[in-house]
């Protein structure tokens, strides 16, 4: 019985360790968010009043389609600059194995500030305003 016991241990061990090492190894669609994401700015550094596009990438690692929904916010870092914020939302069915591509335009905020782009609350780009 004790045999037993030490075997199904060992054997939980060995499991754990490679299910994490499979883990480790995932680049694309891994863990429980199961789309795949990025989000660019461009141009990066832009002119007060600029026309400036955020585009958010998504990739769907579901099997089925599902909603895909983000908040994007582009916050100064200047704090006199904080009535310049700026917020959006993106939501669109995305398809098993499907890339889809959201883009949102605004005229570039009208205060000198780098400004961080953050989708659903993580900072994933920034602009700077001359």
């Amino acid at each position: 019985m004790i045999r037993l016991k030490l075997v199904f241990a060992v054997m939980s061990i060995a499991y754990m360790m490679s299910s994490t090492i499979a883990y480790a190894q995932c680049t694309r669609c891994c863990g429980i968010q199961r789309f795949g994401t990025s989000l660019t700015v461009t141009p990066a550094t832009a002119e007060e009043g600029q026309p400036v596009s955020i585009t958010v990438g998504v990739y769907s690692c579901y099997y089925v389609a599902k909603v895909f929904t983000a908040t994007v916010d582009v916050t100064p870092t200047a704090s006199g600059c904080a009535a310049f914020a700026e917020a959006f939302s993106v939501r669109g069915i995305v398809y098993p194995g499907q890339h889809r591509i959201f883009t949102y335009t605004l005229p570039a905020p009208k205060c000198d500030s780098t400004y961080d782009v953050t989708m659903n609350g993580t900072v994933r780009a920034t602009l700077t305003v001359d």
